[in-house]
Order: C-alpha cells, then sequence, then structure tokens
C-alpha cells in the first residue's frame, strides 16, 4: 500500500452500468486516505449512483452530452478532463478510465499522466451461448479458435480508428489499440473476470490484470413492505427476474414469459422487475399472490438478502457479477454484446443455464429441479471470488500505476497478418472519418 497521498481520477462515460464497475475502486482508493475525482455526466442520477455507493467524499466533475448535438462525448470527455486539468499546479497520479471512455486515457496522455484501464466484460466476447452440450463438441470449438484468430485482426482494426483519433489530438500514435485486452496492448489493464470463469486457453494478455469482480459495499436499501413479503415466501424458492434497462419488450414476450412463470405454479414465487409501461401487457391482473412485480428492485440488497433461490437475467455483466459474489445461480437468456459470452461462462463454471430462444420455462424448471447443485456450486464460487478482495487487488494496481510503476509490456513484436491488413485499412479508414 502506497503511504503518500495520492490525487486519483477516474472517467467513466454516460451510462450507469459502465459507471458501477468504478465505485468499488473509488471507495477503496478513499478508505486508503487518497483524493478521488470522478468525470461523469452531467444527469443528477449520476452524482446519486455514487453516493448511494459509499463514496461520498469523491469529487464530482461534470460533462454535459445532453446539449451537444455537434459534439460526440469522446470529444467531450477529452477536452473535459483536458481543460480541467490545464494550468493546475497539482495534476492527477493516474487517470484510471472504463473502457469506453478511452479519450481519458488520452487526455492523461496530453497531460502526462499516467493511466490504466477498466474492462467488465469477458475477454472474449464470443456471440455464441454456448451450452455445456456445446462446448464439448467439435463445431463448438473451431468456433472459437476461429474468433480467437479473427480478434487481432479486429484489433488492429480498431488501432487505426484509435491511431486517426490520436493524430486529430497531435498525440502519438499507439502500437495497439488500448479499448479491450489483446497480447499487445499498450496500457495495463483491470479486468472484472476471473480465472475462476474464464477459459484457460485465451492468448496470453501481459498487461491485464483478472482481479475479479467487486460491487459497493453499500447498496439501496430493501423496503419493508417489500421485506415483509419475502419473509412471508418462507422456505418457496424465489425467481428474480431482470433483463436491464436496454431490453426491448412487447406485448407477445412479456405474455410468453408470464405463461413460463405461471406454469411453475404457487411452489415458487416470483418476482419480475418489468417496465411500469409493459405491466399492463400482464392478462393475469392483478399478478398472482405469490408474485410481485415492479419497475425497480434494489437488487443487489435482495441477493444479499440469500433468499433469491434463482436469477433470470439477460447476462450483463453488472448483473452478471453482482449475483455472483452474491452466490445466486442463474438461468441466462442472453441478447447482444457481452451477454451470450457471460452466459457461456457461467454454464461453464456450473452456476447457469442458457435458455434457448422460446425455451426459457424448460430451463427455469431444469434448473429448479436441480437448485441444491446448482447453488452449492453458486455459493463456493462465490465464496472463493470474494476471497480474492478484488477491489483491493485493483488499487493496489493503480496505486503501482500512479507511482510510476508502468507495467510496461514486453510483448513487442505484432503479428504479420494483422499488421498487412491495418495497413490495407488505414488508408479506408481515414477516407471514412475525413
Amino acid at each position: 500500500m502506497v503511504e503518500t497521498k495520492l490525487n486519483i481520477a477516474f472517467c467513466s462515460v454516460p451510462m450507469v452500468g459502465h459507471l458501477n464497475p468504478l465505485l468499488p475502486y473509488a471507495a477503496e482508493l478513499i478508505k486508503r486516505g487518497h483524493s478521488v475525482t470522478v468525470f461523469h455526466e452531467a444527469h443528477p442520477k449520476y452524482r446519486q449512483k455514487i453516493e448511494s455507493s459509499g463514496a461520498k467524499e469523491v469529487i464530482s466533475v461534470t460533462y454535459d452530452c445532453q446539449n451537444d448535438d455537434n459534439k460526440s462525448w469522446s470529444g467531450i470527455i477529452f477536452d473535459c478532463v483536458k481543460s480541467y486539468y490545464e494550468g493546475q499546479a497539482t495534476l492527477p497520479s493516474v487517470m484510471v478510465y472504463e473502457f469506453f471512455a478511452v479519450e481519458a486515457a488520452d487526455a492523461a496522455d496530453a497531460l502526462g499522466v499516467p493511466s490504466i484501464g477498466v474492462f467488465p466484460n469477458p475477454r472474449s466476447v464470443n456471440r455464441w451461448a454456448a451450452t455445456l452440450e456445446d462446448q464439448n463438441t467439435l463445431k463448438w470449438k473451431l468456433w472459437c479458435a476461429f474468433m480467437w484468430q479473427v480478434e487481432p485482426i479486429l484489433a488492429r482494426v480498431l488501432w487505426c480508428f484509435r491511431s486517426w483519433g490520436r493524430f486529430k489530438r497531435g498525440l502519438p500514435v499507439l502500437p495497439e489499440q488500448d479499448l479491450y485486452p489483446s497480447p499487445y496492448m499498450p496500457r495495463p489493464m483491470i479486468g472484472c473476470t476471473t480465472p475462476l470463469i474464464e477459459f484457460p486457453d485465451l492468448p496470453e494478455a501481459p498487461l491485464f490484470h483478472m482481479v475479479g469482480p467487486s460491487i459497493p459495499t453499500v447498496a439501496d436499501p430493501i423496503e419493508p413492505d417489500l421485506n415483509s413479503w419475502l419473509e412471508a415466501q418462507k422456505d418457496k424458492p424465489i425467481v428474480y427476474v431482470a433483463f436491464g434497462t436496454m431490453y426491448k419488450y412487447n406485448e407477445e414476450t412479456i405474455q410468453k414469459l408470464e405463461a413460463d412463470f405461471l406454469a411453475l405454479g404457487n411452489s415458487v414465487s416470483v418476482l419480475w422487475s418489468l417496465p411500469k409501461q409493459h405491466q399492463s401487457s400482464l392478462i393475469t391482473q392483478p399478478p398472482p399472490q405469490n408474485w410481485r412485480v415492479e419497475s425497480f428492485f434494489p437488487q443487489v440488497s435482495l441477493f444479499k438478502t440469500g433468499k433469491i433461490g434463482v436469477f433470470v437475467t439477460h447476462c450483463g455483466s453488472n448483473s452478471v457479477y453482482e449475483a455472483l459474489v452474491s452466490g445466486v445461480p442463474m438461468v441466462c437468456y442472453p441478447q447482444f454484446a457481452d451477454q451470450p459470452a457471460n452466459a457461456t461462462r457461467l454454464v461453464r463454471a456450473g452456476v447457469g443455464l442458457i435458455a434457448r430462444k422460446g425455451m426459457l420455462g424448460d430451463a427455469l424448471k431444469n434448473m429448479l429441479g436441480k437448485l441444491d447443485v446448482f447453488a452449492k456450486a453458486s455459493k463456493d464460487l462465490a465464496a472463493a471470488l470474494n476471497s480474492n478482495n478484488a477491489a483491493q487487488q485493483a488499487a493496489d494496481l493503480i496505486e503501482q500505476v500512479a507511482s510510476g510503476e508502468h507495467l510496461v509490456n514486453k510483448n513487442r513484436r505484432l503479428p504479420l497478418l494483422p499488421l498487412f491488413l491495418a495497413g490495407a485499412a488505414v488508408p479506408i479508414a481515414i477516407v471514412a472519418l475525413a
């Protein structure tokens, strides 16, 4: 632990889900006596999220993406960070940027400040949500081998876009992209994933440090009325359903889910986080007595009660990590982005089942039929994850970078094929961006 007080800056894009992974690290660094500044969107919900996580001492610096139609958030973030520190006697000791806010790292470079990224997703965002049976097939193994060869090529394409953006800002070109983990990444990066669920044969990434998931120690409280309902369920398994803010409900999907949950009968209780505007689509009005349908539940606090038997989830990284550290088994209904990759890893770890499209009810019945097995595996994994002290590990890495230990990547030899393709892509990218 560093004894000197440091000034540490964090930056997130204007999405609450992307701010979340930074907050446990900020709280840990404040506890160690450091000063923490967070650059975030001006909407009050971001400051409220910071305070509700227990990091009230954070200094907020806001940028406004709501009233500027002529500039992307990347330009706004770069200008905000750079202008805030220019002319100040004290620069930050380190910039910690959430991987979508990579322009904050550019601002740090312009100021001569070291930076470290935070990557909340699994190592390889593979769009195939693979069951355990899938993962044992030759088809799956060939697919993964193909994907892991494609990713270095995609990294070089991203490098072209990053290089063009840095060129316009008068910054030197990086040897490799710095948005997601790769063997040749130029900066250190903290990974919220863990070797306990990752595939062991992924390509080495020397500067990618997997510390595992962590969540804020302070969470939204459970209201007395909801707590009474939870207590009234007694020994019934409680199925909690939440698909995140970006899931697109329609009347057909709502009623299909409703039928799946009704088929479970009275032996199971249901908590369904369903947006208010969609609740009128439910056929059963009012919902059964063993159901509770609301637009919001304090998810982290629910998991901490130990009363949630199964979590039906879209498998967004925040939701997955919150359930993992509380030992809650998951029925996975992934849609896009990192969700299929998260689901695949949960299945591999023995703490989740994947529901095929239109077959969520079958997957849920299968899990409930083996709930003791899934519950034990989930609690064992949670115990291992919590013993890793993820936030403390991340804070240690941030302190190292701030103190001048830049964790240099000695892996400098880039693969020839991606270099060749990048050479062809550079003029195309320049024309497209000009």
